[in-house]
């Protein structure tokens, strides 16, 4: 692991920056030098001679400028700032390509992991939409995704126990859906049960059960529908509330990609269980570009939430150690001092710490091929700056 408080962002923009400058000085002189030999030779300089003729000058600053481009890329790409590897074999090629190259020279809106506050009152009111998106997924990367409300993952759904969620659900996609609620205990023969393109269905049920739930579209072949990015996580506060935190919803998905762009789901991968990324809340590596904070000394929760579909999640923290896990939400039990906890497909967990030393911090997938393919993000405490990478 390395913490690298300088991205390969900076050293692009300053190296570019330099050789550019120097680019236009080279043509700025030989530009004088051409207009003096045209002077001496008697030429008039109108606008076709001064600004559309081709010209030593001229040729030179196009020349430089890309050579300048060509440079300060290489530089960003393979110099000391960004000389990360220990060894041969310490990154495969496409890793270091997507990685690093792509990762850090593009920078897309992360998507909010802080808890959203509960809902008031006795009933949870929302409207839940099926939409067809096309989404980046990885740097770079498009996907044709099946969305709840346009995202991967859908909202964020923060009640209170006791609360009735009331849920109008909306198929505005191009294929049946359906919305299961791992929070609920309803009869799913008629709660979640498919829903017709155009048509809507209302879900109601009351949060009767503290914790932190997965809800996804269950409808046949589950795998595929929740593979192309059809799940959300519900986090249901207990009548007497957790102790006070800085809470972060991370909740985990894998990408199952074929070759067309924008992309559009492998089955044949997702049967096999091999993800090309793994991500937290939709988009690989986003909280590395993007690092969530905390204050030194801070109490931190992670709502962590494993939609899966397929692959166990062994939830760790870089530089700390987990005061307290809730295994599988449950909110009335705990373990102490934890370094790592499996979340199952299907299930979610909690996890608290604090920070005493200031720095960067890194939470990742332990089963380390999913933190290269995107399940890695990085923790900034106190005035720290930088990011983690692998």
């Amino acid at each position: 692991m390395l913490f690298n408080g300088f991205g390969i962002d900076a050293a692009w923009v300053t190296a570019s920056a330099v050789l550019l400058v120097v680019a236009w000085l080279l043509a700025w002189g030989l530009s004088l030098e051409a207009r003096d030999e045209r002077e001496r030779r008697g030429e008039r300089r109108g606008f076709a001679v001064g600004v559309l003729t081709p010209s030593r000058g001229r040729a030179v600053a196009v020349a430089a400028a890309l050579t300048a481009v060509g440079l300060g890329a290489t530089w960003a790409t393979h110099g000391p700032a960004s000389s990360t590897s220990t060894g041969p074999a310490a990154v495969p090629a496409h890793v270091a390509l997507v990685a690093v190259s792509m990762r850090r020279l593009h920078h897309a809106a992360a998507e909010p992991a802080a808890l959203p506050p509960v809902a008031r009152g006795r009933v949870v009111r929302l409207t839940i939409t099926v939409e067809d998106r096309v989404l980046e997924i990885a740097p770079g990367v498009r996907y044709a995704a099946w969305t709840f409300n346009g995202h991967v993952p859908g909202p964020v759904i923060h009640a209170r126990q006791g609360q009735r969620v009331e849920v109008m659900f909306r198929n505005h996609g191009t294929m049946p859906h359906s919305l299961d609620f791992h929070s609920a205990r309803i009869a799913p023969d008629k709660a979640y049960r498919d829903v017709a393109p155009g048509r809507s269905l209302r879900i109601s049920f009351v949060a009767e059960r503290p914790g932190v739930y997965l809800y996804h579209c269950v409808t046949a072949p589950a795998v595929g529908h929740i593979a192309n990015g059809m799940y959300g996580a519900m986090i249901v506060d207990p009548i007497h509330p957790l102790p006070p935190a800085q809470s972060y919803v991370l909740t985990a998905g894998e990408w199952y990609t074929d070759h067309s762009s924008p992309a559009r789901l492998d089955f044949e991968k997702a049967m096999a269980m091999t993800p090309d990324w793994a991500t937290f809340n939709g988009r690989a590596f986003q909280y590395n570009d993007a690092p969530l904070h905390a204050a030194r000394n801070e109490h931190v929760r992670f709502y962590v939430v494993n939609a899966g579909p397929n692959l166990v999640v062994p939830f760790h923290l870089v530089g700390g150690i987990f005061d307290r896990a809730y295994v599988d939400g449950d909110v009335t039990h705990w373990l102490r001092n934890v370094q790592t906890t499996d979340v199952a497909p299907g299930g979610a967990a909690i996890f608290d710490a604090r920070f005493p030393v200031a720095g960067v911090y890194g939470f990742v997938n332990h089963a380390f091929a999913n933190a290269d393919k995107g399940e890695i993000g990085t923790l900034l405490v106190g005035s720290a700056r930088g990011s983690m990478s692998h």
